[in-house]
This record gives structure tokens, sequence and C-alpha cells, in this order.
């Protein structure tokens, strides 16, 4: 009867060791398993996280080329308003300086028929009528390479292009302005030749 009970002791005891070390292997495993789920999933964060760093750099860098390209424009539209300006502000001083060789010519002009008592009084009152348009050419000139330097500092192509319009306007009426005291100055010369030859023409 003893060594029944104690026989059946033994098997109780070796029954709850096999079934506590399929339960310790269950959890064991399972907990292998949630390991694995979780390191799985930390993985695939990680790659995820890496991946959008990898396309926000791609992004920035795309930025980074798009200004520097941007930057370069802008620099070579300044070098190229800024060479027009000058070339402009050139050509503008050569007609000042030409009209004013042509109005000292007529002023030496007048004098010579003065004193010969030839009646200069129309000339010399247009001399004065294209001293005051010169004045005026030189004002619009000034307002052209202005014009012109501003295109420098459009914010956009759009801008430039605006710009380069009102540029524009503003050179053709500069131009105008020179040509008015073109014409004034044919027509003094036009005058004076008139006076001489009246001026002989009485003197026979």
């Amino acid at each position: 009867m003893k060594k029944s009970l104690v026989f059946a002791a033994l098997i109780l005891m070796v029954s709850a060791s096999i079934v506590s070390a399929q339960t310790d292997t269950a959890v064991t495993r399972e907990r292998k398993t949630v390991d694995n789920r979780e390191q799985m999933a930390a993985e695939r964060e990680t790659k995820m996280q890496e991946r959008e760093t990898q396309q926000n750099e791609l992004i920035e860098a795309r930025e980074a080329n798009q200004d520097e390209k941007a930057a370069e424009q802008v620099r070579m539209r300044q070098e190229k308003v800024a060479a027009h300006a000058e070339r402009l502000q050139n050509r503008m001083s050569l007609y000042s300086q030409r009209f004013e060789k042509i109005g000292k010519k007529l002023r030496t002009r007048i004098e010579k028929m003065q004193e010969r008592n030839i009646d200069t009084a129309v000339a010399q009152a247009q001399l004065l009528t294209a001293q005051t348009a010169i004045t005026q050419a030189e004002a619009l000139a000034t307002d052209a390479v202005n014009a012109v330097l501003a295109i420098a500092d459009a914010q956009s192509a759009e801008e430039a292009q605006s710009l380069a319009v009102d540029a524009k306007v503003a050179i053709d009426a500069a131009r105008s302005g020179y040509k008015a005291v073109g014409e004034i100055y044919k027509d003094t010369l036009m005058v004076l030749k008139d006076a001489t030859v009246t001026a002989n023409t009485t003197a026979e």
C-alpha cells in the first residue's frame, strides 16, 4: 500500500514536471514569437525612417541645385544688365557731346555773322531752345539707364520681362529727345544760311 502511494506520488511529480516543462516551453516560444514580431516591427520602422531620410536628402539636394541655378541665372542677368546700361550710358553721352560740338560751331557762326551785321535773332532763339531740349534729353537718358539697371533687381523672370518693356519705352523716349535736338539744329542751320543769302543779296 505504501509502495503504491509512493509510486503514485512519483508519477504525479513527474507529470507535473512534464506539464511545467511543456508550459515553460510554450511560454518561451510565445515570448520568442513576440520578440521576433517586435524586432521585425522595429526593423521595418528603421527601414522606413532610413527611406524617408534618403528621400528628404534627395529633395534637399534637388532644391539646393535649383537654388544654385537660380542664383547663377540672377548673376548672369545682372552682368548683362550692367553691360547694357553701360553701353547705353556711353551712347547717350556721345549724343550729348556731339550736339554740344554742333552748338558750339553754330554759335561761332552766329558771332561771325553778327560782325557783318546780319540778323541772327531767330537762330539765337533756336539755339536756346536746343539747349533746353538737350537738358531734357539728358534727363530722359538718365531715366533710361536707371530703367535698364532696375531689371537686375527683378525677383522673377516675369518681372524682368515687364521691366525690360519699361526700359525699352524709356530708351525710345531718350532717343526721341536727342532726335528733337538734331531737328532744331538742322532748322537753325537753315535759318543761318537763309540769313546769309539774304544779306549777300542785299549787299549786291
